[in-house]
């Protein structure tokens, strides 16, 4: 009986190997049949994050536009962080969608020559959130946060289609810094880091929250008054559209250019007349390649023309 169980466990161990080696042998077959990229005749192309320039100016810039050109949705909403980390303002949101549409939307429609047209709408109630501490980075978190669980609950199913989500959100925060160190105002765009930025399956990529585009303003700076800058909300939106801050001179400070209005704002309290650098416009899509000469050595001649504001003719 003893000897029958041990060629039973003999047999079945030597029928194992044998599997295997069949199994492996398949495995061997089926890569050395499998045909190579080389004898496919098929290529691995590398595109270039230039492509989308014609000029060769600037890498990407199809994402770049994305949010540039044509009808732009921006929802706004007032945050109202306790405790508090200056002087309380009173905010309405009503007041601020009027300063928008009233001063921000046609000055964006001058800046861009009529490609880039920004609408604004109320969100919902005011936020209340309560940061860590009252430094401007905590803030800015809890703001952020608290106002995109209001635009997209996470709770799903998502009671609402894609198409009710924002392009982006501008956030007023009822104080008149936000911070302790008087830190005016910050904006958001979406980096190129993020997945989301070369996701064209997810509409959601386009919209608000996924797409990071949300502008933080102090409330001191956008209500009726002494400091208001409407200039301020422009300033902030540029970043969201991709636009960094400026110098007037090499080593100068991020905020010396006073014909940028991605520099220095705030010196142009009540002023909408202040233009963008041209490389901005360009990248946005607001300047026709025709109108553009790429100089590369030499000398040449090129004529240039100011842009004129049509309420000072300046």
């Amino acid at each position: 009986m003893g000897e029958l169980r041990y060629c039973r466990w003999k047999g079945a161990l030597i029928g194992l190997l044998w599997m295997v080696f069949v199994v492996l042998c398949l495995l061997v077959v089926g890569r050395e049949g499998s045909p190579s990229a080389a004898q496919t005749g098929t290529t691995t192309t590398t595109v270039s994050p230039y492509e989308a320039d014609q000029l060769g100016i600037l890498a990407f810039h199809d994402r770049l536009q994305r949010h540039a050109v044509g009808r732009d949705r921006w929802q706004v909403w007032v945050c109202e962080p306790t405790p508090g980390g200056s002087v309380r303002v009173a905010v309405d949101v009503n007041d601020v969608v009027d300063l928008l549409q009233d001063d921000i939307g046609p000055y964006y429609r001058w800046l861009s020559d009529g490609f880039y047209f920004p609408v604004f709408e109320a969100g919902g109630e005011p936020i209340a959130v309560s940061p860590v501490t009252t430094e401007f980075v905590r803030v800015e978190d809890a703001c952020i946060e608290g106002v995109a669980e209001a635009v997209q609950p996470d709770v799903p199913p998502f009671p609402f289609s894609v198409t009710d989500l924002p392009d982006g959100v501008i956030i007023v925060v009822n104080t008149e810094y936000i911070s302790a160190d008087r830190v005016r105002g910050a904006g958001n765009g979406m980096g190129f880091e993020d997945p989301c930025i070369a996701d064209e399956s997810d509409t959601r990529c386009r919209r608000f929250p996924l797409n990071n585009r949300a502008v933080l303003v102090a409330g001191g700076w956008v209500v009726q008054g002494a400091n208001q800058t409407p200039l301020l909300l422009a300033h902030e939106m540029g970043h969201a559209l991709g636009f960094p801050h400026s110098y007037a001179v090499d080593g100068g400070s991020q905020y010396d250019n006073p014909m940028d209005v991605m520099s220095n704002a705030s010196q142009h309290a009540g002023k909408t007349e202040v233009g963008t650098i041209a490389v901005n416009r360009y990248q946005a899509g607001w300047i026709n390649n025709q109108d553009v000469v790429v100089h590369s050595s030499g000398t040449g001649t090129f004529a240039l023309r100011p842009r004129v504001h049509p309420a000072s003719g300046r």
